[in-house]
Parts: structure tokens; sequence; C-alpha cells
């Protein structure tokens, strides 16, 4: 499931993640296993990657992703697990648009642990992000 963030919900996160990322489209998606794509500039199209354990603060860079030659890159449609308490940012530019910034985690924990705020519901939600899921919020949430 994807939710759309406000940059003040992902601001630490942007900071620790993409601090020179100055756009608004910023979103987070819960998911158990991630798949990297599009590592190296194809028709103005590319994908960076920033790994974050929340859990003792370490940063992974991953632009040793971006590279490779694409004729050499052994990470082009790897698919890895996200192991609890860490989070993926993923900067995509889409034919030189940017896309923005999703974040990818795997638990609940590595929300708070990120500083990533999950958008309220009309009623000041306070629940689990399993019940948050549960809701209808006219077009806010999108499932993938």
């Amino acid at each position: 499931m994807r939710l759309t963030l406000t940059r003040k919900q992902a601001a630490r996160a942007l900071e620790l993640t993409f601090p020179e990322y100055r756009g608004r489209k910023v979103s987070i998606e819960t998911c158990a296993r991630l798949t990297f794509c599009d590592l190296n500039w194809s028709g103005g199209s590319r994908n960076r990657y920033v790994a974050l354990d929340v859990r003792n603060g370490r940063r992974a860079d991953l632009a040793s992703l971006n590279r490779n030659a694409p004729w050499a890159q052994p990470m082009e449609g790897a698919t890895v697990d996200l192991p609890a308490g860490v989070v993926v940012a993923c900067h995509s530019t889409f034919c030189g648009k940017d896309c923005g910034v999703v974040f990818y985690v795997s638990d609940e924990s590595a929300l708070a642990l990120a500083g990533l705020e999950l958008p309220p519901s009309p009623a000041a939600w306070s629940g689990t992000l399993a019940e948050f899921r549960a809701l209808d919020l006219g077009g806010e949430a999108v499932r993938s």
C-alpha cells in the first residue's frame, strides 16, 4: 500500500536520505520485498536508492548501484527482502521529470524511528498501521 506524505511528515527521513531533494512528491509504501530497477540512465529515467537502518542510524548510499555499465549491472532486477527496522528510499526520475521519493518499509517500527508520520485520517488517527490500512480515505491511500 502506498500513502502520500507531506514534506513536513517526511522532513527527517528526507534529511537523512536525500538532503538535496527539494520537491513535494513524497510517499511511503509498505512491502516485504523490493526490486531494484532502472539503476542506469536510459531515456532520461533513473532510480537512486538509499538504505537507512533506523535501529542504529547507519545510512548506506547505494549510489554504487548506479555506477556499473548497464550490461554489467548485477543488481538490475534483483529482488531483496526488506528487514525489520530498515527504510529504503528511492528517488525516481522518469523521462527527465522528477517523480519524487518513495520510502519503502517493511514494518511499523521503521516508520516512527525514521521520523516518518502517517497522514492522519479525518478523525485524528491514533491506531496501528494495520488498522490504518483498513481505512477508506477517499483516494488518499493507493493500494498496490
